[in-house]
């Protein structure tokens, strides 16, 4: 008889301290080993439950998450220090020398950011006086519009100013208005 004893998915992930999507790609991959069985509620996967204790995590033991031996991920085991006081020749821990790595590259990520800030408020000044113009050419149209429209003779109405008098459309108006002028 079989004394093997088997978990769920979300047991195994809880045993493992990993989510339930990174046991299903485990077991997808092959990392871990599982059987698929029928339940009431459908298709699952029964997980050997001496698979899945973190002594015996493949990844654990290969050194690609935390807790194993891969120094890129751990930084208190006292080796990366030493490669870092190798490559650099002197006394620093290894947070030490990223931060002096990162510095210039934070920097000119800030003088950056502030230049793109610098540019972005003169679009905006630019967009205003742009909108102001063409507001100030409708009402210039506006005006064209109705001194074009509206015959030398009539009083123009009370609400809207012009600018300028009414110039005549021909040399006839032209004499036309001079002549009116002298008389009146």
């Amino acid at each position: 008889m079989d004394d093997v004893t088997y978990v769920t998915i979300a047991e195994a992930a809880k045993l493992l301290g990993v989510h339930p999507n990174t046991v299903r790609n485990r077991i997808k991959t092959g990392l871990l080993t599982a059987t698929k069985v029928v339940t009431l509620n459908g298709e699952a996967y029964a997980i050997p439950r001496a698979s899945v204790t973190p002594s015996q995590d493949p990844l654990q033991q290969a050194g690609r998450v935390p807790g194993g031996s891969n120094p890129l991920v751990s930084f208190n085991d006292g080796q990366s220090d030493a490669l870092v006081t190798l490559i650099t020749g002197s006394q620093v821990t290894l947070s030490t020398a990223l931060q002096e790595l990162v510095r210039p590259l934070v920097e000119e990520n800030m003088r950056l950011h502030e230049m793109a800030r610098a540019q972005a408020q003169e679009l905006g000044r630019t967009q205003e006086q742009r909108d102001q113009a063409h507001r100030e050419l409708a009402d210039l149209r506006a005006q064209l519009a109705y001194v074009e429209a509206v015959p030398p003779s009539s009083p123009p109405p009370q609400d809207r100013p012009i600018l300028s008098p009414p110039r005549p459309r021909s040399a006839l108006g032209y004499l036309m208005t001079a002549l009116a002028k002298r008389l009146g």
